[in-house]
Order: C-alpha cells, then sequence, then structure tokens
C-alpha cells in the first residue's frame, strides 16, 4: 500500500510540474481592426478557459498531496 501511495505521490507532482510548465501567459492587449479584435476575444476566453482548468486541476493535485503528506489520503 505504502508503495503505491509513494507512486501516486510521484505522479501526481509530475502532472502539477508538467502543469505549471504549460501555465497560459496572460494575453497582450487587443489592438488591430474588428476581425483581429474577434480573434483575440475568442482566443481570450479559450485562454481562460484554459487557465480555469488548469487551476481546478492543481487545487485537485494540491489537495490529494496534502492528504497524501497527513497520512489521511483514502481514509
Amino acid at each position: 500500500m505504502a508503495l503505491d501511495l509513494e507512486a501516486l505521490r510521484k505522479q501526481l507532482e509530475q502532472e502539477r510540474a508538467q502543469l505549471l510548465a504549460r501555465a497560459i501567459p496572460p494575453p497582450e492587449p487587443a489592438r488591430g481592426d474588428e476581425a483581429d479584435l474577434a480573434a483575440m476575444h475568442q482566443a481570450r476566453e479559450q485562454a481562460q478557459w484554459l487557465a480555469n482548468d488548469q487551476k481546478q486541476r492543481l487545487a485537485e493535485i494540491d489537495k490529494v498531496l496534502a492528504r497524501l503528506a497527513a497520512g489521511t489520503y483514502g481514509i
């Protein structure tokens, strides 16, 4: 059981590092014509959705890692 928990911890830490490495930088200020602005708006919305998804997954990973460290995971 302890071996399985250690493998889980390592896997979660690796996933956490990958998510942080892929973090989406904030978009640049909008400039251009209407088509450019529309494309930038769509890209911003997609980036925001991805960022929120990443934040949620990071929070889930952090909760599990905290429970693993406290010895309360799976209880």
